[in-house]
């Protein structure tokens, strides 16, 4: 369904995230194994940690049970690590945390949004907290996690700007102009810490624009706007993309990967 409806090569999905960071135990890594993923992506941690391979024990808590207990050779573990909202409030993924917003910060929120995301980097950064505190997460890569729709919604959004991507935008513009910071995939993470580069040579590669990662799908950029993408509901779901010429029949699912079929049949031969 990736590939039909979003022009993604299966050879360019390699990670998974699962749904409401419910991985399952090992019944639902043990399928990732079993099916050559490279990484999952859904284990938070109270502190912030590397990635690290399912060789061997979890180093951090199980936050959400059951979690994986049995060894899964070469499969990594990217961790969702903790990130810190305004007014004492924590996340694991960017869009539950709680941050500025248009009716306190009137027409500069967007420069709130950007510090809010400032003051956690540096943190990463420096090795420090705000407090001058040293912390033992020093130069740990800074995750940037989020729904892909939060960036859609119309209440993250003001009158005058679009506050959250305009700020975050202004982040990513700050922290970019440093020659030993580098904007990456979780593939290309995990590839570096397999094949670790020195910084010289890592920066010759973002002079020479080196570090986009290789695409070889069909997707193509979409504008944004709600018309290009909606296409109707099925049974009280709405169904989107921006890939598809035209709009399915009825609503894709597992069982009807096409939506040419109006009910769901389950006696299908596998």
């Amino acid at each position: 369904m990736l590939e039909r409806y979003a022009g993604i090569h299966p050879k360019d999905i390699q990670g998974v995230r699962f749904p409401l960071l419910e991985v399952d135990g090992d019944e639902g890594f043990r399928a990732l194994h079993q099916h050559n993923f490279l990484y999952d992506s859904s284990i938070p941690t109270e502190k912030p940690l590397w990635p690290y391979t399912l060789d061997y024990q979890m180093p951090g808590q199980c936050q959400i049970p059951p979690c994986p207990k049995m060894s899964y050779p070469g499969l990594w573990e990217i961790p969702l690590s903790i990130m810190k909202g305004i007014g004492n409030t924590n996340c694991n993924m960017w869009d539950q945390c709680r941050r500025p917003d248009s009716m306190t910060h009137e027409t500069k929120t967007k420069y709130y949004i950007r510090n809010m995301f400032m003051q956690n980097f540096d943190e990463y950064y420096t090795g420090k907290d705000a407090n001058g505190k040293t912390t033992d997460y020093h130069r740990t890569p800074f995750p940037l996690f989020w729904h892909a729709a939060t960036f859609l919604a119309e209440d993250v959004r003001d009158h005058h700007y679009n506050s959250l991507e305009d700020g975050f935008l202004m982040f990513l513009d700050t922290i970019l102009d440093r020659d030993d910071v580098f904007f990456v995939t979780s593939r290309q993470l995990i590839h570096w810490m397999k094949n670790p580069k020195p910084l010289s040579e890592m920066r010759k590669k973002k002079s020479r624009n080196e570090c986009r990662a290789p695409f070889i799908g069909k997707a193509r950029h979409c504008s944004g706007t709600i018309s290009e993408f909606k296409c109707h509901a099925f049974d009280h779901q709405e169904w989107r993309t921006c890939q598809a010429n035209t709009c399915p029949p009825s609503y894709p699912s597992l069982y009807n990967i096409d939506g040419m079929n109006s009910t769901l049949t389950l006696n299908a031969n596998f």
